[in-house]
């Protein structure tokens, strides 16, 4: 399997994982008792900020493993 094509499945995988994610934090944000819309934003954004961070993390094992 070449570099391309691992990276490939990894950035599908994480897409879908990410968009998971998202959703399930979305619902649970709307159920909790949060009705602060500032801070739903911000929490949103934070955990969108934590993902890329993991994201790039793996990105650079990938890579570093293909070597």
């Amino acid at each position: 399997m070449t570099l391309k094509d691992k990276l490939m499945i990894y950035v599908y995988r994480k897409g879908n994982q990410i968009e998971q994610e998202e959703r399930d934090l979305k619902t649970s944000l709307r159920l909790s008792a949060l009705d602060n819309l500032d801070h739903y934003e911000i929490l949103l954004h934070r955990i969108k900020l934590q993902a890329w961070n993991e994201f790039i993390k793996d990105l650079y094992n990938i890579v570093i493993n293909c070597k």
